[in-house]
């Protein structure tokens, strides 16, 4: 799993970094084989869930901290 490369970087580009949501190979060209469009969306799904993974993480820090002002 990947982890927050740096104390600054947002959400967003956290999200960005694990999904590759702004690559050049996504969308898929019509002429791409149907094998690689399905590993570009496995790659992409895979980064979805260790995307999800990292904020539940990040929210699981939290909750001990939000507990405490309730």
């Amino acid at each position: 799993m990947s982890t927050l490369t740096s104390p600054a970087e947002s959400i967003d580009e956290r999200l960005d970094r694990l999904v590759s949501s702004r690559s050049d190979s996504w969308p898929p060209l019509h002429s791409t084989a149907t094998a690689v469009a399905i590993g570009e969306i496995i790659r992409r799904v895979a980064g979805i869930e260790d995307a999800m993974h990292e904020i539940a993480l990040e929210l699981q820090k939290l909750a001990p901290e939000a507990e405490k002002n309730i």
